[in-house]
C-alpha cells in the first residue's frame, strides 16, 4: 500500500460525527418531547433515533486517537510544537463562539428574563473555565456557555498524556496499544474518577489501536473492506438486542459502539488508496467539521431568540424541509468559518508563536 500522508476518508468521518451531534441537538433544542410529525415518516425516524447522534462525541475521540497515532509516529514534534499546533487549531474558534454565546444569552436574559439553553450555566466562574479551556476538568458545576466544547476540553489532557506515551514507545506499538486498550476498558467499567475522562481515554486509545492494526494488516484490503461492511450493517441488530428485555442487564457488555466505530474506521482506511481523489475532492467537509461542531449551538440560540421575538413560530422546526435547510445552513457557515477564519487564524497564531520561541 502506498504510504498515505493524509487520510481524507478518516477525516470525513469527523463530519459524520459532527452531523450526528447536530441532529441530536436539533431534536433537543427545537422539538418537544415525543412529538409526532404527522406528514413525514422519515423525519419521525430521524428524530426518534436522534439520541444516537450523541455518540458522535465518542466517535470524535476515536478518530482523534487514530490521527494522533499516525502523526506522532511519522513526524518529529517537540512538546512545544505539539502544544502550539493544538492551541492554534482549537482555540481561536472556541474563543469566538464562547463570546458569541455569552453575548446572545445575556441579551436573551435581559430581553426575555430567561436563557435560551436553560440547562447551561452562565456565570463569571464558568466563563473563566471556558476561557482557559478547562470547562470539563472536574471544576465545573455543569455544562456551560457553548457547551459542546466540553468534549474538546476533556480531550486536551488526553492529547498530552498520549504524547508522552508515544515518546517512550518506540516499537511494538500494536501490542502496547492493545494492553492500554484492555486497561482503559477495565478502568471505564470501574467507579474510579471522572467517567467522561475515562471514556475519552478509552475511545482515544481504541482509535490509536485501530491505526496500528490497520498498519499491520494493510495488505489485506479486500478482506477488511468486506469485514468492515459486515460490521456496519450488523450494528442495527446489536442496537435492537440492547433493548430486548433479557439482554438489557448486559447492555454495557454488548460491544455495539466498538463494532460500529471500528468498522467505520477500517472501511475508511482501506478504501483510501482506491478512492483517494474522491476523498481529496470532499476534504472540505472534514476540514469544516470542527467549525460545524462549534457553530451549530450559537446558530440555534439565534434562531430561538428570533422565534421569541415573534419573527416565526417554533413549530416551523417540526418540518423535514426546515430540518434539512438548517443542516445545510450550518454546513455552509462551518465551511466559510474554516476557510476565512479558522484556518487563517491557525496559520497566523502558529507562525507567530513559532517565531517567538
Amino acid at each position: 500500500m502506498v504510504k498515505t500522508r493524509y487520510f481524507y476518508f478518516i477525516d470525513l468521518l469527523r463530519w459524520f460525527a459532527a452531523m450526528g451531534v447536530l441532529i441530536h441537538h436539533y431534536s433537543a433544542h427545537f422539538l418537544k418531547a415525543n412529538i409526532d410529525i404527522q406528514d413525514s415518516k422519515i423525519f419521525n425516524l430521524i428524530i426518534d433515533n436522534a439520541i444516537i447522534g450523541s455518540y458522535g462525541v465518542w466517535f470524535f475521540w476515536c478518530i482523534s486517537g487514530f490521527v494522533f497515532a499516525y502523526i506522532l509516529t511519522n513526524t518529529k514534534l517537540t512538546l512545544y510544537n505539539f502544544s502550539i499546533k493544538r492551541f492554534s487549531r482549537l482555540y481561536p474558534l472556541h474563543f469566538v463562539t464562547l463570546l458569541i454565546v455569552a453575548l446572545l444569552e445575556i441579551f436573551s436574559f435581559i430581553k426575555f428574563g430567561n436563557y435560551q439553553i436553560g440547562s447551561n450555566i452562565y456565570d463569571f466562574y464558568h466563563f473563566i473555565l471556558n476561557l482557559f479551556f478547562i470547562s470539563e476538568w472536574g471544576l465545573q458545576d455543569g455544562y456551560s456557555f457553548n457547551n459542546v466544547i466540553w468534549s474538546v476540553s476533556i480531550e486536551i489532557p488526553v492529547y498530552f498524556f498520549f504524547f508522552f506515551i508515544m515518546f517512550f514507545i518506540k516499537k511494538n506499538h500494536l501490542m502496547y496499544m492493545l494492553i492500554l486498550l484492555i486497561f482503559s476498558m477495565l478502568l471505564l467499567h470501574s467507579d474510579f474518577y471522572h467517567y467522561q475522562l475515562k471514556s475519552c481515554f478509552f475511545f482515544f486509545i481504541l482509535g490509536s489501536f485501530l491505526y496500528f492494526f490497520c498498519l499491520k494488516f494493510q495488505k489485506y484490503v479486500r478482506f477488511f473492506i468486506i469485514v468492515s461492511i459486515l460490521g456496519i450493517i450488523s450494528c442495527p441488530a446489536f442496537f435492537m438486542l440492547e433493548n430486548i428485555e433479557p439482554f438489557k442487564k448486559f447492555k454495557d457488555f454488548i460491544p455495539t459502539t466498538l463494532i460500529l466505530f471500528s468498522s467505520l474506521i477500517l472501511f475508511a482506511f482501506f478504501i483510501e488508496d482506491k478512492f483517494y481523489k474522491i476523498g481529496k475532492n470532499i476534504s472540505f467537509l472534514g476540514n469544516a467539521s470542527y467549525a460545524i461542531y462549534l457553530v451549530h449551538l450559537p446558530l440555534q440560540i439565534i434562531l430561538l431568540i428570533l422565534s421569541n421575538l415573534g419573527m416565526f413560530e417554533i413549530k416551523i422546526f417540526y418540518s423535514l424541509n426546515v430540518f434539512l435547510l438548517f443542516l445545510l445552513a450550518v454546513n455552509i457557515v462551518g465551511i466559510f468559518s474554516y476557510k476565512y477564519f479558522e484556518n487563517p487564524a491557525r496559520k497566523f497564531i502558529f507562525n507567530y508563536l513559532n517565531t517567538k520561541k
